[in-house]
This record gives C-alpha cells, structure tokens and sequence, in this order.
C-alpha cells in the first residue's frame, strides 16, 4: 500500500459570526411562595375539605406528626424522602358510590401528597392501623383518585414536603357520582 500526500494551496472564506442579541429571561415567582405559613391546627387536623372545594395552605406552621416510618409502615410510600419536617392534614369525608380527584399544586417546594383512611377523630400514628393509604410522591405537583363503594368513607389527606420542605400550596377536589 502506497500513501500519498498532496498539498493544495488555497484560502479558506472569513467565517462571519452573526450578531446575536443578549436573552433577558424574565422570571416572575409565583405569588403564592410568599404567602406565609399561617397558624398551627389545635389538633393534628388543620381543617376540613369536601366535594368542589380549593385550600390555599403551607406546610409551615403544621404539625410534624407523621414521617419516614409513619408513611412506610402504613404502606403510602415504597421509598424513604425524609419526611420529618410539618405537615398539614386535611378531613375528608365520601358519600357512597363517588369518585374524588385530589389534586395538589406546590409551586416553590417539592410537596408530596398523601390520603389514609381513618374514620375516627384526630389521626392515626404508627401504633394504628389504617385500611388504606394513597400517595403521589412523584416531583412537582401531585394527584389521585380516591373511590368509594356502598359505604361512606372518610380520608385524611395530607400535603407533606420532601427533605423537610416548607411550602405554599394549593389542594382540591373535585367529584362525580358514579
């Protein structure tokens, strides 16, 4: 095999840059990062919810009740986020035969959301059994539908952040009879 060189002699053209006008990227935060926490619930409850109803709330200024092992145990989330710092839990009860579509909004923090069955006053602890648990724990904002049978049932549905987040939030639901 023979190799060969050969020189050409020639010029390349002037490359040009394009001029290119600056970005100015205008970033709004969303007004609901700057609502503040609001008060501690007298129980762990921080209030009710039903059927048509929006809560503009914070996780700050909850209670921290229910965490890592709380979650587990109860069978709501397969992994560990440290879920150590307050949540804010929310009663709600379903007529028989309805469907429920929670819905939570959490703009400035990565807030999970979480519902578990409890029919009776305040809320369960790790000591209790609860018949079910839901969870979204995926990033961002959040979702589930809860369904009822022949029987009412009542969920506590709670916003919680990851790592210990603190943030605003928006939850509803919305329902259908079936």
């Amino acid at each position: 095999m023979i190799l060969s060189w050969v020189a050409c002699d020639f010029e390349l053209p002037e490359v040009v840059e394009p001029e290119v006008e600056p970005v100015v990227a205008i970033v709004q935060e969303d007004p609901r990062c700057s609502r503040s926490p609001g008060d501690a619930p007298e129980g762990c409850v921080s209030g009710v919810i039903r059927c048509g109803e929006v809560v503009d709330g914070h996780t700050g200024g909850g209670l921290a009740r229910w965490s890592n092992d709380f979650y587990r145990e109860k069978f709501c989330a397969p992994i560990h986020h440290d879920w150590d710092g307050p949540e804010r839990v929310y009663r709600f009860e379903m007529e028989p035969m309805l469907v429920a579509n929670v819905e939570l909004e959490s703009p400035c923090e990565d807030l999970d959301l979480f519902a578990a069955s409890w029919p009776h006053e305040g809320c369960p602890d790790l000591e209790h059994s609860v018949t079910a648990c839901e969870s979204d724990v995926l990033d961002g904002d959040g979702a589930f539908r809860l369904v009822t049978q022949d029987n009412p049932q009542t969920w506590l549905i709670a916003v919680d952040g990851k790592r210990s987040a603190q943030g605003a939030f928006t939850l509803s639901v919305e329902c259908q009879h079936r």
